[in-house]
């Protein structure tokens, strides 16, 4: 199990980046936030599958927490940005 959360993670933090990229090409920029937004969720909830199951400490757990919930913030003040544009 561990082994196959940590990959998902991966993956899935790998599909953010690139989605970001298309994000900054796209014209369609609002379903890429919805699209980052959600895969930003569904790493929130493997990472409290990954916690509950005690595969990181509760610092740990504080702070991927802190910096998901960030990255979380930034994205919304970039959405905000464009639809000012």
């Amino acid at each position: 199990m561990r082994f196959v959360l940590s990959n998902r993670l991966q993956n899935l933090s790998l599909d953010i980046i690139e989605d970001i990229t298309e994000l900054i090409y796209s014209k369609d920029k609002k379903a890429y936030y919805r699209l980052i937004n959600l895969k930003l969720e569904k790493v929130r909830i493997l990472f409290r599958v990954a916690y509950d199951r005690h595969y990181l400490s509760s610092e740990q757990m504080e702070t991927l927490m802190t910096d998901i919930n960030l990255c979380g913030k930034m994205l919304g003040g970039w959405e905000k940005s464009d639809e000012r544009e």
